[in-house]
């Protein structure tokens, strides 16, 4: 019994580490966290039998825009921002990190127009980057 618990452990890391490293060379989110994430995630897709990481042999991406950016401005509160975020906006992998003056912001969602409308009433935006990760794994520059 032992041995076939092995074995499945070893098939699940060996599977889900080959998915999050495709999605890595597809360019898609290169953050740790989020590739720790995905891994995780589709382990339990592979635990529970479902088969819905790939779509025409290209893996799903569920919110496809890899919105980064900085706000700059006063009293910012990173707590605060972070459960805006939770509350308001569909998306995942989310980073909210920084001081009162500074906050960097990590986040995929279908709809980065309204996180950039949001980070801008806080404050200064600037250095943003929006990637659509869908493109880039399908080979194209998003």
């Amino acid at each position: 019994m032992a041995a076939v618990l092995l074995l499945v452990l070893a098939y699940l890391l060996v599977h889900g580490l080959a998915i999050c490293c495709r999605l890595r060379l597809d360019r898609s989110c290169k953050a740790p966290a989020c590739s720790f994430w995905l891994f995780l995630r589709n382990c339990a897709i592979l635990l529970s039998g479902e088969n819905d990481l790939q779509r025409g042999g290209r893996p799903m991406i569920e919110y496809k825009f890899d919105t980064q950016l900085l706000i700059e401005g006063h009293d910012l509160d990173e707590d605060a921002i972070y459960d805006y975020f939770v509350e308001h906006f569909q998306g995942d992998c989310l980073l909210v990190v920084g001081d009162e003056d500074l906050i960097k912001i990590h986040y995929h969602t279908n709809e980065p127009w309204q996180v950039l409308e949001y980070c801008a009433s806080l404050g200064e935006i600037h250095d943003i980057v929006l990637e659509n990760m869908q493109l880039q794994s399908e080979g194209l520059h998003g």
